[in-house]
């Protein structure tokens, strides 16, 4: 099935803002991290082992799709997780991009928002859904569609920082001084998934089921597949 992998739209987005320059004057002016590596300590942290993530969610089945150093070190994050998840049972593809940074301007100013307009596709629609995030807690995700040519997309996004969700950077700008005295300031973790259009209500139904899924696992993660809750893994459904 046709499918546009998500690391493009990260290098020529990225390449894009770096061109064309950006008004966002916060910055990181660290150096580049070396591949899926961890800049500095988390012992503090509460942002789990995204390279210990399962590979598994349900009939999901996700296979790693390692960066280039050079989209990596445009990227800035601490830790970069990409992957392409398949449901054999639909024949249905989700490309996932997840990260970590310590740096949450830059983390924030690579939203959808920014990065798909950068390379030329046009904004159709764009809501806020609610996913489950775990049995007692729900968290709001951005759920757009793009289309560019005869390509269309849904894209679904989001950031945690510590207990909040944000979008973009006037988000941060609202919760800034509340985090920034901390002594050990949280990381701000980016998830990002996008499905090509080929079913427009059952592709926008997959992305839903699968973020609902990690989102579930970032709120109590697991390594162990044999500590895995019972069902959770081999849950009903797509």
């Amino acid at each position: 099935m046709h499918s546009v992998h998500l690391s493009i739209f990260l290098l020529l987005g990225v390449v894009c803002l770096v061109g064309c320059g950006t008004d966002n004057t916060q910055s990181s002016s660290s150096p580049a991290p070396s591949p899926q590596t961890n800049r500095g300590s988390a012992a503090h942290d509460s942002v789990p082992d995204l390279n210990r993530m399962p590979h598994r969610f349900g009939l999901w089945q996700g296979k790693d799709t390692p960066l280039s150093p050079e989209i990596l070190a445009a990227v800035g994050a601490d830790v970069v997780v990409d992957r392409l998840y398949h449901n054999p049972e639909e024949n249905t593809q989700i490309a996932s991009h997840m990260a970590v940074f310590s740096d949450w301007d830059t983390g924030l100013r690579h939203n959808p928002m920014v990065l798909y307009k950068a390379t030329g596709w046009k904004l159709l629609t764009v809501t806020h859904e609610s996913i489950s995030s775990s049995s007692m807690k729900s968290i709001q995700v951005s759920v757009s569609e793009w289309e560019r040519g005869n390509d269309r997309v849904v894209v679904l996004f989001w950031c945690q920082l510590g207990d909040y969700v944000l979008f973009e950077q006037s988000d941060l700008n609202k919760i800034r001084s509340k985090l920034t005295g901390k002594e050990h300031p949280p990381r701000l973790l980016k998830v990002q998934l996008q499905i090509s259009i080929t079913r427009p209500e059952g592709d926008r139904d997959a992305v839903m089921n699968l973020a609902g899924k990690i989102a579930r696992w970032l709120d109590k993660p697991f390594y162990d597949p044999k500590e895995t809750p019972i069902g959770f893994l081999t849950c009903t459904g797509r």
